[in-house]
């Protein structure tokens, strides 16, 4: 499994966005968007896949540093 983070966008000025795409290494099987909150509640669960990685990931970064987030990818080698 495959997922990227394609855009971050604030909503309303404070509400946090992210969009993703999860895929099988062959091609999009899936795009999506998560808010920050149900990010950080995937993040606290005790799951090993590439979908919870990245929502740990954008839980440990500060907000001022979520555009950095785009374009990062997360694999089950990762």
């Amino acid at each position: 499994m495959i997922v990227q983070i394609t855009v971050v966008s604030a909503v309303r000025g404070h509400l946090w966005e992210f969009d993703f795409t999860l895929g099988n290494g062959e091609g999009k099987l899936f795009e999506g968007t998560i808010s920050l909150d149900e990010a950080i509640g995937f993040a606290n669960r005790a799951d090993l896949s590439p979908f919870a990685e990245m929502c740990r990931t954008i839980k440990a970064t500060p907000s001022g540093e979520f555009s950095w987030l785009v374009g990062r990818i997360f694999t089950n080698d990762s």
